[in-house]
């Protein structure tokens, strides 16, 4: 990557250097940025950066090394010097793309995704952007839309996700996280639509296994989100809350056997769920298990209890949060931003 990165950037016309910086001054920063490539290939960027910085000096109007200096600072960590590589390169050439995807990606990877998105956005609606711009747009997109929905934001967060989807169709959990969104204004059937292309893209991938289920759960779909919890339970059997929505979906459907099977397969996996216990307390009494079902409702209760303890002792001094029930306030996903560094 970096040999490539190097040549191309030595590939380009460079205006003419002041005074002393003549054309022995280009050959001798070109020789240097060739070794800088060699120290970046080989893992040393701590030297790549240093040697850098030193052919930047020698020729201080040649905008491209910048770009490279750029580059090597942030794949080296240094992200407020590889934005500052960056701008100061824009300085001398606005044009070059390099550049501006340099810093754009600095930008997102410091943890500033709404200036990622500004400065990124340059590339909206271009499909013959760079990979690696469109990507880093979409990532940072995605980011906006989290902050904005852990503010319940939900309209910026909405126009946020979608302008993610728009970036780059392909952004990791867009279409999860626009699905979340929906399902948390309860508007399902967009919700479903989203879900289901997350799992078109990805098959297994519990979370939306598991919010495609609830969805149905909710608009009272009991048979279509059992059969969604079947398929999470099987290809994740450790998942808890899988297990306790199945238990609840078995409980509809009036087979309390294996709504208690369910069940303490999430009690097991979940001990101190008192939701879990709660529902196994009412699939027992559907057995006419009478002495189970007592024992898993005084479990839940001495749970409950146990929470609103916890959540009295946490509650002084901090501002009292809107989340509830099953429903995060933000997608949790992490968000994938080591994205490959591109020549200018």
């Amino acid at each position: 990557m970096w040999g490539l990165l190097i040549a191309v950037c030595l590939g380009f016309g460079a205006p003419d250097l002041p005074g002393a910086q003549t054309k022995d001054a280009r050959q001798r920063a070109a020789a240097l940025a060739a070794t800088a490539d060699e120290h970046a290939a080989a893992g040393r960027l701590t030297e790549a950066v240093r040697t850098m910085e030193e052919a930047e000096r020698i020729a201080p109007a040649w905008a491209e090394l910048k770009v490279n200096l750029a580059a090597l600072r942030s794949a080296a960590g240094d992200y407020a010097g590889a934005i500052a590589a960056a701008r100061d390169a824009l300085r001398l050439d606005a044009t070059l793309e390099g550049a501006w995807v340099n810093l754009g990606l600095a930008q997102l990877k410091s943890g500033d995704a709404a200036a990622a998105a500004e400065t990124l956005g340059r590339y909206k609606g271009h499909r013959d952007a760079p990979a690696s711009a469109r990507a880093a747009l979409g990532v940072a997109l995605l980011l906006v839309g989290d902050a904005a929905d852990a503010e319940h934001d939900w309209p910026v967060a909405e126009a946020a996700y979608r302008a993610a989807l728009e970036a780059d169709p392909a952004v990791l959990r867009g279409h999860y996280s626009l699905g979340l969104l929906l399902y948390k204004q309860r508007r399902y059937d967009e919700a479903a639509a989203a879900l289901d292309r997350e799992l078109a893209a990805d098959p297994s991938y519990a979370p939306a296994l598991q919010y495609r289920a609830e969805l149905e759960l909710d608009r009272g779909n009991v048979d279509p989100a059992a059969a969604w919890l079947e398929r999470l339970t099987t290809g994740t059997p450790g998942h808890a809350e899988g297990w306790r929505a199945l238990g609840r979906a078995r409980l509809d459907q009036g087979r309390a056997p294996d709504a208690v099977k369910a069940l303490e397969r999430a009690i097991e996996l979940a001990p101190e769920d008192p939701s879990a216990h709660f529902l196994l307390g009412r699939a027992r009494s559907a057995t006419a298990d009478r002495a189970g079902a007592e024992a898993a409702f005084a479990r839940a209760a001495e749970l409950n209890q146990q929470l609103r303890d916890r959540l009295e002792q946490r509650v002084s001094g901090r501002k009292k949060g809107t989340r509830s029930g099953r429903i995060p306030a933000r997608s949790g996903e992490q968000r994938a931003i080591d994205f490959p560094v591109p020549p200018p």
